[in-house]
């Protein structure tokens, strides 16, 4: 294992080189860079941090997330995707890794999210990891996969021979079913074991739970509620912040508001 390690490349993954541009490296390790568009700036400073060093794109970022409540999928056109790739390729000569080349699945309760603002707002991922990647969620070749593979085959060097494609997979269309039963949250909630449950006084982070040895949830969801009594012919109405994920708005138990973002 040692040897293994002592073998392997070892490089930092950054998408900003600010100040003396070491910032979260370490002398002599590789850095790389991250990013979706425009590679000029991040490469001419690696290029100044690091001049006798490959340049390389570790994320290229050929597609993007969707997040629950968005109106259309995340992603980018295939030609612009194209556009960024070649200039990687063609103006810089430099190596690149794509992310995703495969967009993917997520399993169980780790989809994740991405922050944006300030103060921060969570866009949570929808379960799906169709990232509009080179390769569908299914595995199947789309119009960003054609022009990569050109581009690829323009500048490899050297010349690789080119396999014939593999077949996609065969396709199957399903009846609709109709739901028969479901859980609601509370539900799920009456069904957990008390040992798993915590009532805190204040809302506290998914790191800041108080399991695992204190380290904390690392996945998964958690419902954070609060009632609030009102009398009858009150005429209060319902003021906050938008909620950091997605809020459920319920009046005498019945769903008034949903899906309330952070949009």
């Amino acid at each position: 294992m040692s040897m293994v390690f002592d073998e392997s490349l070892h490089f930092t993954s950054d998408n900003s080189f600010g100040g003396s541009g070491m910032e979260g490296s370490l002398p002599g390790v590789l850095q790389t860079a991250n990013f979706q568009n425009s590679p000029t700036g991040l490469f001419n400073r690696l290029r100044e941090v690091q001049p006798d060093m490959p340049t390389m794109a570790m994320e290229f970022w050929a597609g993007w997330y969707s997040h629950w409540g968005d109106a259309k999928q995340g992603g980018t056109t295939p030609e612009f995707m194209a556009s960024v790739l070649e200039e990687i390729l063609g103006t810089w000569n430099a190596s690149v890794n794509f992310y995703m080349f495969f967009g993917g699945t997520n399993y169980a309760f780790m989809a994740g999210g991405n922050t944006r603002g300030d103060p921060p707002y969570i866009d949570a991922d929808v379960t799906s990891y169709d990232y509009d990647a080179p390769l569908s969620e299914a595995g199947d070749y789309t119009r960003k996969y054609d022009l990569a593979a050109d581009l690829i085959a323009r500048y490899a060097i050297p010349q690789l021979r080119k396999p014939q494609r593999p077949a996609e997979s065969t396709k199957a269309a399903y009846p609709t079913l109709g739901l028969q039963r479901y859980l609601t949250y509370s539900d799920i909630i009456d069904k957990i074991p008390s040992s798993s449950k915590f009532q805190l006084e204040k809302p506290v982070s998914m790191e800041n739970l108080p399991m695992n040895g204190d380290s904390g949830q690392g996945f998964g969801y958690i419902i954070y509620r609060k009632n609030v009594f009102i009398a009858p012919n009150d005429d209060s109405s319902f003021r906050g912040s938008w909620p950091r994920d997605i809020g459920f708005l319920l009046v005498d138990g019945e769903l008034v508001q949903d899906g309330m973002t952070c949009g």
